[in-house]
């Protein structure tokens, strides 16, 4: 199976150079499975913001959902492979944004797994030309990493979710499709990184070895107009990427920003990762997220926005997003 098969305009490789003598096909037909996700739904709306992709989406459920500008709605579900058929059939490009990341084994091999080959047997008798698969730094384990190549990196997960999304990268891999895989994701429907960095913290009440440690990270809008950039490219694109921000972010940094935009956490002093670790698994953290806080976790990501033709950002809280979180609570 070859997810780069397909009919183009020119063909390029990884590193696109080459002058195309004709112009690519108008119209990308795209099907986002996982819409009403938090990676999914801003997925979502980059789609809808390009006019040279129609899109359709499989969800499993209908809440936020118009009809208006789609090609078509299906709702289902990854783990109905009749469904996945019946929603891949006609599309150029399959985005997979479906995802478990809860502790249930049968339920994370079931989702992220049997899921993700269900999609590839439905791109293979379709003829789909390219598969996009939304994953996760995670699937490398606690690090520490450091600047690290996607050449580089070695599986190392270390959770059921983590595990089967290993499993499933490398069977996309192996069909000739693309791994998107973020780190620390922020932005609008965050309900996991900062809310758990102000709750860490404010258990701690101080900093982790003075803040040194440097993380990735990017903005859920961005992961999103990244992954729409690469369904509508007209050249060959297949490997893994790493879908964050070339500029790291100290865990200073972070914690001043979220201190002066969100919420005051009143840290004083700093911890050693050792005595983190003492102070905050009795309080119901694991020592991964501790971890994952306290040492560097950064990844070069330089190639994929040359491919997207996307100029990153950079690490900032737009006022809508500072609202969403205040609004949740966080404060």
């Amino acid at each position: 199976m070859n997810l780069n098969s397909g009919n183009y305009a020119c063909v390029h490789g990884v590193h696109p150079t080459a002058v195309c003598s004709e112009p690519a096909p108008r119209t990308t037909k795209v099907l986002l499975i996982g819409a009403t996700g938090f990676i999914g739904s801003r997925i979502l709306q980059a789609l809808m913001a390009r006019d040279d992709i129609l899109v359709s989406i499989l969800a499993r459920r209908s809440t936020g959902m118009v009809s208006e500008g789609y090609q078509a709605i299906h709702f289902g579900d990854v783990r109905d492979e009749e469904s996945v058929f019946r929603a891949v059939g006609g599309a150029d490009v399959v985005i997979n944004a479906s995802s478990y990341v809860g502790s249930e084994e049968h339920v994370a091999r079931e989702v992220n797994l049997e899921g993700t080959e269900s999609i590839l047997r439905a791109c293979e008798e379709a003829h789909v030309r390219r598969l996009i698969q939304i994953s996760t730094t995670a699937v490398y384990g606690s690090g520490p990493h450091r600047a690290l190549l996607t050449s580089e990196a070695q599986y190392r997960p270390e959770s059921a979710a983590s595990r089967t999304r290993a499993s499933a990268d490398r069977a996309v891999l192996a069909a000739g499709g693309i791994v998107v895989r973020p780190n620390l994701i922020y932005g609008i429907g965050d309900r996991w990184f900062i809310p758990g960095a102000v709750g860490m913290f404010r258990a701690l009440a101080t900093n982790i070895e003075q803040g040194r440690a440097m993380h990735s990270m990017i903005d859920v809008a961005d992961l999103g107009k990244l992954a729409a950039s690469l369904a509508a490219a007209a050249f060959p694109v297949a490997g893994a990427f790493h879908a964050v921000d070339p500029t790291p972010v100290s865990l200073s940094v972070l914690l001043e920003t979220i201190s002066r935009q969100i919420c005051p956490l009143a840290l004083s002093g700093s911890s050693s990762l050792e005595q983190a670790h003492r102070a905050l698994v009795p309080a119901g953290f694991r020592p991964h997220q501790i971890n994952l806080v306290g040492m560097d976790h950064h990844y070069d990501a330089q190639e994929l926005w040359n491919i997207a033709g996307l100029q990153p950002s950079g690490f900032r809280l737009t006022p809508q997003t500072i609202a969403w979180y205040k609004a949740q609570n966080v404060a």
